[in-house]
């Protein structure tokens, strides 16, 4: 009768290990922990596994177990290097969760998350997701808001400024009706921009009024506008000036009316003549040899010139 009542306490209550297994397979791979950096995945994880004890009625004396059953990698490396330097076969889940959160959520990290709920606001984020960033960043704040006008207060304050003026007007009492409104003045906001930016849209998509046609340029004006920046008046090309025009200038032409050059061949037009020649003066006045008449040759001895 002994060994059949022992027989069914048995298989009334699984193994250790087997409860470890179980444990680990009912929470999945989301329940390993590896260690991290991140303060508040670290702070999740053990808010996760608390909740799981609770369903499935882990005992006190197990969580520590189950719970460092659950470490990986970096996390595992951690929990021997605690093992080697003290006794941990008969340490409280409370004194773990202390020892935990030295580890991997350190005074600053939480002074840090602190300031971060002390300057909260809205920015980018929806109401929603404001809200879900409140909650997760109060645990750490509880202190700035004890009082429920005081999270009210706050919430308000994290707002957007046209949202918050909507939501001010009204008389609150609670955080949820903070909340309630902001969401109601939300929606509203959204859907006026909605409108406006498909009211944009249509007034750029309306056609213009058909313009007056242009008459087309023929080619002879753009070939003369192409011309007035630089042309040359030598040869009539475009592109240089004359003085630039690589080709050689083209000879003026001859106006008759104009005085011939009269000026002795071979002599400088301003070359004063030589008072001495011939005895003449150099005031005397002399008769010019016209341009058709040749030039008599020179006389060994003597000097010709007109009188």
């Amino acid at each position: 009768m002994k060994t059949m009542a022992t027989a069914m306490e048995r298989q009334n209550k699984p193994s250790q290990e087997f409860d470890v297994r179980r444990f680990k397979k009912f929470l999945g791979p989301d329940g390993i922990f590896h260690g991290t950096k991140e303060p508040i995945v670290a702070k999740k994880w053990l808010q996760s596994i608390q909740k799981e004890f609770k369903a499935m009625l882990v005992p006190e004396k197990d969580k520590v177990r189950f719970a460092t059953y659950m470490f990986h990698g970096d996390a595992d490396n951690w929990w021997e290097f605690v093992q080697r330097m003290e006794d941990m076969s008969r340490m409280s889940w409370k004194n773990f969760v202390k020892l935990f959160l030295e580890q991997y959520f350190p005074p600053t990290a939480k002074a840090a998350k602190c300031m971060e709920f002390a300057f909260l606001q809205q920015g980018d984020m929806t109401v929603t997701q404001l809200d879900k960033k409140f909650a997760e960043l109060e645990r750490y704040a509880s202190h700035l808001v004890p009082t429920q006008e005081l999270k009210e207060r706050k919430l308000e304050s994290a707002l957007k400024a046209p949202i918050r003026d909507r939501v001010v007007s009204y008389h609150h009492v609670t955080y949820k009706r903070v909340l309630r409104i902001a969401l109601a003045v939300e929606a509203n906001w959204v859907q006026i921009l909605k409108e406006r930016e498909e009211s944009d849209k249509k007034k750029k998509v309306k056609p213009n009024p058909p313009a007056t046609p242009k008459r087309p340029r023929t080619d002879y004006v753009a070939k003369k506008d192409n011309r007035t920046g630089s042309e040359c008046y030598n040869y009539g090309q475009v592109g240089h000036f004359a003085r630039e025009c690589p080709l050689p200038a083209k000879p003026k032409p001859q106006n008759n009316n104009q005085p011939r050059n009269h000026n002795i061949r071979g002599r400088p037009q301003n070359h004063p003549r030589n008072p001495n020649v011939g005895g003449r003066p150099q005031n005397q006045s002399r008769t010019v040899t016209p341009a058709f008449q040749p030039r008599q040759p020179n006389v060994q001895g003597k000097l010709n010139y007109v009188t």
